[in-house]
């Protein structure tokens, strides 16, 4: 999945589509810039209103997308979010300010690396859901459940 890609699903939404999506994981693609701009418009237009998670971890894009994804938070997208997942990306500290800024009035934590935020929410979510990047983090094969090391 590219910028196109994320394009048209960000059509969708703003047309109405998945208004009771909650979990959106689009990571590890190739999404840049482009198509994360799209979708936090859509986003911040009213769309997915019951959106809780979005995954954006391991793509292409960078500032511009970080901030925009502040704009559309700190306008109410996601007014129901608990996280959003960045990590693995090609932003800079200003970039991670911009998203930063965006949640500060909000109940959304952004994952912007390793370890992930440490609440109840996070730790209930099943290990079959979590997609092992490092491994220091994970102790054992992908054939077991994983262990976290602490």
């Amino acid at each position: 999945m590219g910028d196109e890609s994320l394009q048209a699903l960000a059509r969708a939404v703003s047309g109405g589509a998945l208004p009771q999506l909650r979990w959106l994981y689009a990571g590890e693609n190739e999404i840049g810039d482009e198509g994360v701009v799209a979708l936090a418009a859509a986003l911040e237009h009213g769309g997915c209103k019951q959106l809780r998670r979005l995954g954006l971890q391991h793509n292409l894009f960078g500032d511009a997308a970080l901030g925009a994804l502040g704009s559309a938070l700190s306008a109410g997208a996601m007014p129901d979010g608990e996280f959003v997942y960045v990590l693995g990306n090609r932003f800079t500290p200003v970039g991670q300010a911009a998203l930063s800024s965006g949640i500060a009035e909000s109940e959304v934590q952004v994952h912007f690396g390793w370890p992930p935020p440490k609440t109840k929410s996070f730790l209930i979510t099943p290990p079959d859901l979590l997609a092992p990047h490092d491994d220091e983090v994970y102790s054992q094969p992908a054939s077991q459940p994983p262990t976290v090391k602490a």
